[in-house]
């Protein structure tokens, strides 16, 4: 709370000022654990709120504005992507820019990966490019699942591992694929 932002650690290349925003070239993938602020693109064409639970996902190209509100602060986890998984995410529709802000609520998931991301990054960020640059990937995969929400049916997860369970237990006999079916 009633900090200067963004911290003045912020990457040069990164920084911004309110009054103009700023467009960056990556995806930027931003969860926020703790707090309250405030999101604006060139999508939502106003501010949002942003309370602790949400993940705004920042897009190439895309203009974009966003800050703690300066009386409770937040905690905010991020971490850069490029690449042709998170392209083939937008062309798919598991994110996209008209709806950067996702609703997640305390995800365990999102919040052990992030904490991966801290751990790697503190122990040498260009050392650990190969695992960062996964753990982008694996959070993506969270997110995807996260948002899916009632699209799946979860009666077809059910099956599937009652599935698995039959294989297991007779692994020992020949079985085939349509009696398993």
């Amino acid at each position: 709370p009633h900090t200067k932002y963004p911290p003045v650690r912020h990457p040069a290349d990164h920084h911004f000022e309110w009054s103009r925003g700023r467009v960056l070239q990556f995806y930027q993938i931003i969860f926020i654990s703790e707090g309250a602020g405030v999101f604006e693109s060139e999508h939502t064409r106003e501010p949002r709120v942003v309370e602790s639970g949400t993940v705004l996902i920042l897009f190439p190209g895309v203009w974009h504005r966003y800050a703690p509100d300066s009386s409770v602060g937040w905690a905010e986890h991020w971490i850069e992507c490029q690449g042709p998984t998170f392209d083939e995410a937008v062309r798919s529709g598991i994110v996209q820019p008209t709806q950067p802000i996702l609703h997640t609520g305390l995800e365990p998931d999102l919040l052990r990966c992030f904490e991966r991301c801290h751990g790697l990054a503190a122990r040498g960020a260009l050392a650990n490019q190969h695992l960062l640059s996964t753990m982008g990937v694996h959070l993506l995969s969270v997110i995807g699942y996260l948002q899916s929400g009632p699209r799946f049916d979860r009666r077809i997860d059910e099956l599937i591992e009652r599935a698995h369970a039959l294989i297991a237990l007779r692994c020992q006999e020949r079985l085939s694929l349509p009696a398993i079916a």
